[in-house]
């Protein structure tokens, strides 16, 4: 998916997102739709215009990209000489974020440092490197860069059939392909109804009903939650410092983070998306008590919620389900839906994400994707691919200390980016 915030899309056919759709949706409907959505954002929110005045262009253009990793284990990779990758919502990559030509790290960088690290880790055991990669992207390259997570269904289905095949426990599968699949018959009124994305006759007491047992029934489907409310604060966010960040062309990110650390803490010890949920009263009442956006609309919130919930189903859905009568048909009509079920739903996600990289690897080995960035909001998480030697793309590794906002490169390391994975036991949340 193209990076709008580099390019914008052309908005060929423009649909009005708070309208229903046609009875029969096909992919142009849904493009025109995730377009007129990203139009709706840049025109009608508070901090819209980072769409056009965000840092990503100056920090991916240039002889040189320069990313902070935030890490509890430099003493470890000095004594290893390789930097592995870990896996989420990128995929298998060197979590990241940039920094600026002016050596002032983008705002999430403080987050991964200070705040989002498990506590039990010693502040004084946190570090940072800065990994220095020689590119030279011009736009139109550098826009092609998005990666969009939720769009990874399909590899993942063809993750569980490579998993499935080589695993002697048959049974195990079997229960989970039918634990799926009655969940699905058991749903499909409701879910059906967000997937059709036809809203405007859905109440929003018949709304909150469906949105609690839709998520209730389907934890694996909580990215979706967690995407809504994120992009609502992160684009409607008005107080001091995010305008203060605004005005830098970066997006506040402590405002959505500190959300989920006050609603949903148990989510934070793994950050385990499944155990994000928060039920709409209580979104509503925070946000009117925090004055992270002064005037909060209550009415316009959920709004935005029904309809962009409505949208991600469809764009995973793609179309009604109709009578599943076993899973395979199901897999085969629904992956981009299913695949995200299974994905979380296995009993092992670290091996999961192990052989989903394989995939993710070729795609990128083929566009020649440096740098995986989440497209859809310009939130400084960025992601490297660690097949850089593979590609023929030269970077430095250095130690840095950031004081009073500003990063001193220090002494060249001699680490080597690796595509292998950190062993799950060594992995810490990003």
């Amino acid at each position: 998916m193209d990076l709008p915030w580099i390019k914008m899309p052309v908005c060929k056919n423009k649909v009005k997102i708070f309208n229903d759709a046609p009875d029969k949706i096909n992919k142009n409907f849904i493009d025109n739709l995730s377009t007129s959505w990203l139009y709706f954002m840049k025109d009608y929110t508070s901090l819209g215009f980072l769409f056009n005045k965000n840092t990503y262009k100056d920090d991916f253009t240039g002889g040189k990209i320069r990313l902070l990793h935030v890490t509890p284990s430099i003493d470890k990779l000095r004594i290893s000489g390789k930097i592995n990758s870990s896996g989420g919502g990128l995929g298998s990559v060197i979590y990241c974020s940039p920094l600026h030509k002016d050596f002032t790290p983008h705002n999430l960088f403080n987050l991964y440092s200070e705040f989002q690290l498990p506590k039990k880790i010693k502040k004084n055991k946190i570090g940072a490197i800065c990994i220095e990669i020689n590119s030279k992207p011009n736009i139109d390259k550098l826009s092609s860069w998005g990666v969009d997570y939720t769009l990874f269904g399909k590899i993942h289905c063809n993750v569980w059939k490579d998993i499935k095949l080589k695993s002697e426990d048959k049974k195990y599968f079997q229960e989970v392909e039918e634990g799926v699949l009655n969940r699905i018959k058991k749903n499909s009124e409701d879910l059906n109804k967000l997937i059709s994305y036809k809203m405007e006759n859905v109440s929003l007491d018949e709304f909150r009903q469906i949105y609690r047992k839709i998520f209730m029934e389907f934890p694996e489907l909580r990215f979706i939650l967690y995407e809504v409310i994120a992009e609502y604060i992160l684009l409607n966010q008005n107080d001091d410092h995010s305008l203060e960040y605004a005005s830098k062309g970066e997006f506040f990110n402590q405002n959505h983070k500190k959300l989920i650390w006050d609603l949903c803490p148990t989510m934070l010890k793994k950050f385990n998306m499944k155990e994000f949920f928060i039920s709409l009263d209580e979104l509503s009442i925070y946000l009117n008590k925090k004055e992270i956006i002064l005037n909060f609309n209550e009415s316009s919130f959920y709004n935005w919620v029904k309809w962009r919930t409505s949208y991600y189903f469809l764009k995973i859905g793609r179309k009604l389900i109709k009578n599943p009568v076993n899973f395979d048909g199901l897999l085969k009509k629904h992956p981009y839906l299913i695949g995200q079920i299974l994905y979380r739903a296995f009993y092992d996600k670290h091996l999961f994400e192990i052989l989903r990289s394989k995939y993710l690897y070729k795609i990128w080995k083929k566009n020649k994707l440096i740098t995986p960035i989440y497209p859809i909001i310009a939130k400084g998480e960025i992601g490297i691919n660690p097949n850089l030697d593979e590609l023929k793309i030269k970077y430095s590794i250095y130690e840095v200390r950031v004081i009073n906002n500003k990063a001193k490169l220090g002494k060249k390391l001699n680490l080597k980016i690796s595509p292998d994975m950190i062993k799950k036991e060594e992995a810490a949340v990003r």
